[in-house]
């Protein structure tokens, strides 16, 4: 039985929100813990499985990636990697005497370099010149420890990365200190709620939403949303003559496509797109929405009792609350979902709760979060699989 390497990734965001690079977060899918007593085991385990023989580097959708690297394996970095990825040096080893002229060594062969959650303490000019990047930790340093250790940094030609952002206002925070590039989950989250007015772009998407999951809605009140709004169509007719759905001859007629996609495929699609038109929030939100919507897909079609599609719809929907900027029980009171969607997108109870959580866990690499029977050999393997490919879908259909 071979051991398994489940990776997920993370987005690094620069000050517009725009993605920079994808941090590649590992674990071995067997060990009950994530806890590596061989790092050297590990990392070589992650260049072969990782790197030979899975689409790794397809999920990073042509953006640079990141990667943590045991200071052993600094000395066997393969080249090919060199073009892709920064390499990560763990904070074991900041302050090591040797670790100047082995990053010597690589910078020479052309190596890009990161210093992963730096401290103060470890700051020594030679070290700090070698590399082109390092990440602070925002949650693990004292708030007051920022900015002078910000400022000392500046003295160099490198760029800085606020890494562990869990909200809004803490990525506000980052910026304001002169961060360069912002990692976390915070666009995931809502932000603030000012007063208790919802803006007319989200109450219009509300107002949809609420006649798009009514029990007695049918596809020919659907085409008329759909056809009064010149984007959507415009969207709905690219997505279904898109490499997503291949079709031999392409679609023409509005109509068509609303009929060829059916009710619950169409409710869903108009959703998504509709998401893509608030403008004020990052395309990787909607990007995350869609990779749940095909996770939990894919988890559906393994639980008895549960349908392809409504694993779809609750991935889809988990998001809601970051796009509208309202608690995900105050939207879930305004729309006609049922109680098995209001279940699972509120608490995350019942089995559509089940498999939605164990795709938020995956994705955000909360793998002791997960099932322990997700993490033997073979389930893990398919675990693995089945994010890729959703990952590789998403950016597909959105790219």
């Amino acid at each position: 039985m071979h051991d398994v390497v489940l990776f997920a990734r993370q987005p690094i965001f620069d000050s517009t929100q725009q993605v920079f690079a994808y941090e590649l977060l590992f674990r071995q899918g067997t060990a009950v813990q994530a806890d590596f007593s061989d790092g050297d085991l590990a990392t070589r385990t992650v260049m072969l499985n990782a790197y030979t023989h899975s689409d790794t580097f397809k999920t990073l959708n042509n953006k640079p990636g990141l990667v943590n690297v045991t200071k052993t394996m600094l000395n066997a970095l393969p080249d090919i990697l060199r073009d892709t990825m920064y390499i990560e040096v763990l904070e074991d080893y900041h302050a090591d005497d040797d670790l100047v002229p082995l990053l010597q060594g690589l910078k020479d062969r052309g190596f890009k370099l990161v210093l992963d959650d730096f401290e103060g303490r470890d700051y020594r000019p030679e070290l700090i010149d070698l590399v082109d990047m390092v990440k602070i930790d925002v949650l693990a340093t004292p708030p007051e420890a920022i900015q002078p250790l910000l400022d000392r940094l500046r003295q160099h030609d490198i760029t800085l990365v606020a890494e562990k952002i869990e909200d809004h206002a803490m990525y506000q925070t980052c910026r304001d200190q002169g961060f360069d590039y912002f990692q976390g989950y915070f666009f995931c989250q809502p932000e603030t709620i000012r007063g208790q007015q919802v803006d007319p772009d989200r109450m219009g998407m509300l107002m949809l939403l609420a006649d798009l999951y009514r029990s007695d809605v049918d596809i020919n009140a659907i085409y008329k949303h759909v056809q009064r709004d010149t984007v959507l169509s415009y969207k709905l007719l690219q997505l279904v003559n898109s490499a997503f759905y291949r079709r031999a001859q392409a679609i023409e007629s509005l109509h068509q496509a609303v009929m060829m996609l059916g009710l619950d495929r169409i409710r869903s699609w108009v959703t998504l797109i509709n998401m893509g038109q608030l403008s004020d929030k990052p395309g990787e939100l909607q990007r995350e929405a869609l990779t749940r919507a095909f996770f939990c897909e894919h988890l559906a079609t393994e639980r008895p009792g549960l349908t392809a599609q409504a694993g779809f719809t609750v991935g889809l929907l988990s998001v809601l609350d970051a796009w509208l900027d309202r608690p995900m029980h105050q939207i879930v009171e305004q729309l006609p979902f049922t109680e098995e969607v209001r279940a699972a997108l509120t608490r995350r109870e019942g089995p559509l709760g089940t498999i939605l959580g164990i795709a938020v866990d995956y994705s955000h690499s909360r793998w002791d979060a997960l099932p322990r029977g997700l993490l033997e050999s073979d389930e893990a393997m398919q675990l693995q699989d089945a994010y890729c490919q959703s990952v590789l879908r998403a950016d597909e259909m959105l790219d």
